[in-house]
């Protein structure tokens, strides 16, 4: 059974985006600990690694793109967009202000310039006039634009990716990451959102989101554009360019998505995070909570005053046995704050409906006193 194993006193966990294994998930990862993906010579870690990456090309529709294992979706990010800056010989990145915190970092440590845009307050997307005023700017400069399936802070879809503009763009040279760490496993399992990846030049999912423990994620890219391992002192494994990676992570997912029930089983978990979050977006707004935006996954975004009312608001909800996350998005004109309940597997599935109906009692309560 899924679920997280706490101490007694520890809040439950609404506010991280992590997944859960089951207990012969765990088992099965312990045992790989310590055996390396990185060692072609190995025949048992390249299946499971070859397991990983078929399952992930299947789930994303991305039959011809070439896997890299990565350690965290944070470093896959950071390949794509090094991938992506040595294709194009471009130096500028396009994003918006709800990109994940690991593109600011790559494009720093990349020395590339992050030329980022802010969503509109509406829909949370970015405009097409925003959009086309900074291509006509940048364009010849810009190395990759940057898409997000699911965002961190508010758990929707991005969609940069199916711009006419963007594709205008990249049909001149420039290259198309979809972050869809988050958003891949939610997304293409749950009934409720159905959402398509789009073509792509790479795609960053990390299933540790949604099942498994952390310590690999996986970039997805083209063939022509993937690189190969150049060290030459042992065997090296074609599935990625590390020296050193953990087999552990790959097979507690593995053996936590057949104790699942395989796709099925993980469509209807996926199924339940969204009905939670669907629910506790409706039963806020009949509580007179306002929401930033509805849940679109599993994340449902509430709206506060003020840093300040969000660190009371926080400290509160912790104090009553329930950690929440928080929502900060900083444009050039605007400042929104708020709190974020995310639901996964980490919860019991047999309680979550429950818990997470106390969550919003909760929520409702401590918000109506502001």
């Amino acid at each position: 059974m899924l679920g997280l194993f706490r101490a007694r006193r520890e809040p439950l966990d609404f506010s991280q985006i992590v997944g859960s294994c089951t207990y012969n998930g765990r088992k099965a990862g312990a045992s790989w600990d310590n055996i390396n993906l990185a060692d072609g010579s190995n025949d048992g870690a390249q299946r499971l690694a070859g397991y990983f990456i078929d399952f992930h090309k299947e789930l994303l529709g991305t039959p011809n793109m070439k896997g890299l294992l990565e350690p965290s979706a944070s470093l896959a990010n950071y390949r794509a967009l090094e991938l992506a800056r040595d294709a194009t010989g471009r130096n500028k990145i396009l994003c918006s202000n709800l990109s994940h915190i690991s593109i600011a970092r790559a494009a720093d440590s990349l020395r590339l310039e992050p030329i980022v845009l802010d969503v509109d307050t509406n829909d949370y997307q970015v405009s097409d006039g925003q959009l086309s005023r900074a291509i006509a700017e940048h364009g010849r400069d810009i190395a990759a634009v940057v898409s997000t399936y699911g965002t961190t802070q508010l758990g929707h879809v991005e969609r940069l990716a199916e711009s006419e503009l963007v594709k205008q763009l990249r049909s001149e040279g420039a290259w198309l990451h979809v972050d869809a760490a988050y958003g891949g496993y939610i997304g293409k399992l749950s009934r409720h959102v159905m959402v398509e990846i789009p073509d792509a030049d790479s795609i960053t999912i990390d299933p540790y989101k949604f099942v498994g423990k952390p310590g690999v994620a996986l970039l997805l890219v083209g063939r022509e554009e993937a690189p190969t391992p150049n060290v030459d002192y042992y065997v090296p494994s074609p599935h990625t360019l590390h020296t050193t990676l953990s087999a552990g992570p790959v097979a507690a997912w593995g053996q936590t998505v057949k104790d699942c029930g395989d796709v099925y089983g993980l469509r209807e978990i996926a199924d339940q995070c969204v009905e939670i979050s669907k629910r506790a977006g409706d039963d806020l707004r009949r509580k007179g909570v306002s929401l930033i935006h509805f849940p679109e996954m599993s994340i449902v975004p509430v709206a506060l005053g003020s840093q300040e009312e969000v660190e009371h608001v926080h400290t509160q909800i912790l104090n009553e046995g329930f950690s929440v996350g928080k929502v900060h998005i900083k444009g050039r004109d605007y400042e929104i704050n708020g709190i974020r309940m995310v639901v996964t597997p980490k919860v019991n599935p047999d309680l979550m409906y429950g818990t997470a109906s106390n969550l919003v009692d909760k929520i409702a309560r401590l918000t109506s006193q502001k």
